[in-house]
């Protein structure tokens, strides 16, 4: 079974004895392409803060399974009351490998995501 929804498509492959294996992926060139828009207009810089990132959904969901075993960690923004987790979330999104996703260019510490609005991701 197969299902997409905008640029995110599902499938279920089958089962396991209990689990259902699933599969999800994300067309994330339009959050590339809004990070060096956005980039590009104001380096990040608003009137409320700094906007550090856009961050496709599928890594969001990604990110909370693997950091704590919860998908929807991110979105519920955890991160911003659990220090381990905006750690966790600091280190991925200074990382090159994530670069593309990044529109203020400065370091962004652990600190900076435990308070909500101070350093945005989307």
């Amino acid at each position: 079974m197969s299902r997409n929804y905008d640029d995110t498509s599902f499938k279920i492959h089958g089962k396991d004895g209990n689990k259902i294996i699933t599969e999800q992926s994300q067309n994330v060139d339009h959050a590339i392409n809004g990070a060096k828009a956005i980039k590009d207009i104001h380096g990040g810089k608003t009137e409320f803060g700094y906007h550090a990132a856009k961050i496709p959904m599928v890594l969001l969901l990604k990110w909370g399974v693997e950091d704590c075993g919860d998908q929807l960690a991110y979105l519920q923004g955890r991160h911003h009351k659990d220090p381990e987790l905006a750690k966790k979330l600091a280190i991925r999104l200074n990382s090159n490998e994530f670069k593309q996703f990044r529109i203020w260019d400065g370091e962004l510490a652990s600190s900076d995501m435990l308070k909500e609005g101070n350093k945005c991701i989307t």
